[in-house]
């Protein structure tokens, strides 16, 4: 079987990439918008192409798509996950991705209050916001990129309440979740992860751990969305317990870590994807691991040129 990795050279992909590679039978096709990406070197092809808001980006793909027989693309960061799940049906071969609908809700965090507020940091409006700290983000973003803990009347002012969610400020440990559904949306496995070191926004190391809670929340939301293929949620402590914080419908750059312990999300995707169904049920090991050296390695040279710009 023959598959598209996006933005191989990111985490997350390298991660799909440095596991399917292992598999026979399994054919990979990178792509990226930058040439000198580490994860160039663990697929069989390799091809540059515009960042998905590019508007020949689709035109672009569906060339690769057709040169190289593509059967199955699994997309890596959210850009292109929801130009491709929007435009799954005109792509010309399969994409590993949830409904749009449920991306529509999972990518704005305004929206996801209409659907899971039970499961979500308590939530303020700004005219009635008297009471300090708080924490503030963007509705539409990723990464940590805007947000801001608001300390008073002042910094609160500043911000856009438009294009802001004010919640409650939530505090460590973060915990993240790798899942992955079937096409059926069914959850075939879930395991926690306390992020124990973080660069730039990524895992290095994890706690693996067991919590039936946080595995009953994420059921409960896979009841309300339909989710397929890997999945990552992350939460916070609240008042009330844990909180969720993000989901981002793709696998994350700290999978690693979670394929360390046990569960091996990219090679249960492939399953499902040469199959249409996952019998393998892994057996996950509680315990301290570390994300594979390649992520490290970006990460490294990540951190090295931004110093130098």
């Amino acid at each position: 079987m023959k598959i598209l990795l996006t933005a191989v050279g990111g985490p997350s992909g390298i991660c799909f990439a440095k596991s399917l590679s292992q598999i026979d039978g399994a054919h990979l096709v990178g792509t990226s918008a930058e040439e000198d990406t580490i994860g160039k070197s663990l697929v069989g092809s390799f091809h540059i192409v515009p960042f998905a808001t590019d508007p020949t980006y689709l035109d672009i793909l569906k060339r690769i798509i057709n040169d190289e027989r593509i059967d199955c693309i699994i997309p890596t960061v959210d850009e292109e996950m929801c130009l491709l799940s929007e435009r799954a049906g005109d792509i010309g071969c399969r994409v590993l991705v949830s409904p749009f609908k449920t991306i529509s809700f999972t990518s704005n965090k305004d929206r996801m209050y209409e659907i899971a507020a039970d499961h979500l940091p308590e939530r303020y409006k700004k005219n009635e916001i008297n009471a300090f700290p708080i924490f503030a983000k963007p509705a539409i973003g990723r990464g940590g990129k805007g947000t801001k803990v608001v300390t008073n009347a002042a910094e609160l002012s500043d911000i856009p309440e438009e294009t802001y969610v004010f919640q409650e400020l939530l505090q460590n440990p973060e915990v993240s979740v790798d899942a992955m559904f079937d096409f059926d949306g069914k959850l075939v496995v879930a395991v926690p992860r306390i992020r124990v070191v973080i660069d730039q926004g990524i895992s290095v190391s994890g706690r693996v751990f067991r919590d039936e809670m946080l595995i009953k929340v994420i059921e409960d939301l896979a009841q309300r969305l339909i989710f397929v293929g890997p999945v990552n949620f992350q939460f916070m402590r609240g008042s009330e317990g844990y909180k969720l914080t993000e989901i981002n419908a793709r696998g994350s750059g700290g999978m690693g870590i979670t394929i360390r312990s046990g569960a091996d999300i990219p090679k249960l995707a492939y399953e499902l994807m040469a199959t249409g169904a996952v019998m393998s049920r892994p057996e996950v090991h509680e315990g301290v691991y570390s994300n594979f050296e390649e992520v490290l390695e970006r990460q490294r040279r990540k951190k090295e040129t931004e110093t130098h710009v």
